[in-house]
């Protein structure tokens, strides 16, 4: 069962248990990091509570074709709207308002809220009697990437379930089936995307943000030979795009562990960046690498608030 997800072999092994239990829970919550597969997971979970084949998800029913297609009447995706950051009251009551409404093709209805640490506290507390007196005939699929921003009387109504880091070779399995051969960029591709797959797509499907991270490097290289005039620059131009900024943050936390690693002796000529490393080997301590790292993981916790960019990177490119 859930051929179509690589590893998470306890969930789908739970879930599919569920299924053949007769013991489906009203609500469940999946959480992990950006890409990692919950959307996923949750599209598949539908098409088999919803599916009339044999094996479910069978995958070819109709039922399982609507849904692949996103046409499906019974399951309903509540997400933030067009250029909003938040999942607001309103689409919540919104929501509400079909739960006691019979599903019209099939036994069951299966709400998917897609990022559902996004709804707003007014939003959390709307669907919160939903969850506590469930109507029939309905199953909440909620995702997270961070539990903290659910309130504990979401949490604790729902059953949680919090997806592992999918390894190396199941990432390369999915770039395969994508049609992505195997090279330099599939190498790269695996190493900065921290088990998520959807990193590793985005990696190989966005050029310019790989040319970003390059460049990363590249000015975190020449400030640590004492030529400090690329900060301001690469704070510029980085500075405009909290989301390329957060990407390129975590590469960085990612490539300096590495560079941990390697200055202790862990060397890796089979990582696609090891010629980086034996530059930066030149002029990094273990001692600038670790303060290095602690600036960045400062820098991460102010990512989630209204700060000017541009100044929080050049701060930090100066610090170095």
């Amino acid at each position: 069962m859930f051929k179509a997800i690589i590893e998470q072999e306890r969930f789908k092994k739970l879930l599919a248990g569920s299924l053949a239990n007769h013991e489906v829970s009203h609500a469940y919550l999946f959480v992990g990091k950006k890409g990692i597969g919950k959307t996923m997971m949750a599209l598949e979970f539908a098409k088999a509570l919803l599916c009339r084949g044999d094996e479910k998800p069978c995958g070819a029913c109709i039922p399982c074709e609507k849904i692949e297609h996103g046409n499906h009447p019974d399951v309903l995706i509540t997400q933030p709207g067009k250029g909003e950051s938040a999942i607001k009251i309103d689409q919540v009551r919104k929501l509400i308002t079909t739960l006691p409404v019979k599903p019209f093709e099939s036994d069951l209805r299966v709400s998917i809220i897609k990022g559902g640490d996004k709804m707003t506290p007014e939003a959390q507390n709307a669907l919160l009697k939903s969850l506590e007196e469930p109507e029939p005939h309905n199953v909440f699929i909620i995702t997270a990437e961070n539990l903290e921003k659910m309130l504990n009387t979401i949490r604790s109504r729902c059953q949680v379930l919090s997806f592992e880091p999918v390894s190396d070779a199941g990432i390369r399995e999915i770039l395969r089936q994508k049609g992505y051969a195997p090279g330099e960029a599939v190498d790269q591709a695996v190493y900065s995307c921290e088990g998520s797959p959807g990193k590793a797509l985005e990696f190989l499907e966005n050029t310019e943000l790989e040319s970003l991270k390059i460049e990363a490097l590249n000015v975190f290289y020449a400030i640590l030979k004492g030529d400090t005039f690329k900060a301001f620059a690469f704070s510029e131009k980085i500075g405009k795009d909290k989301n390329a900024s957060a990407e390129v943050l975590n590469f960085l936390l990612v490539w300096f562990h590495s560079m941990a690693l390697f200055l202790e002796g862990a060397e890796d000529d089979g990582n696609p960046y090891y010629s980086w490393q034996v530059k930066y080997a030149s002029v990094l301590t273990p001692r600038q690498n670790s303060r290095i790292a602690e600036i960045l993981f400062e820098f991460m916790n102010t990512l989630q608030y209204n700060v000017n960019l541009r100044l929080q990177w050049e701060s930090v490119l100066l610090k170095i």
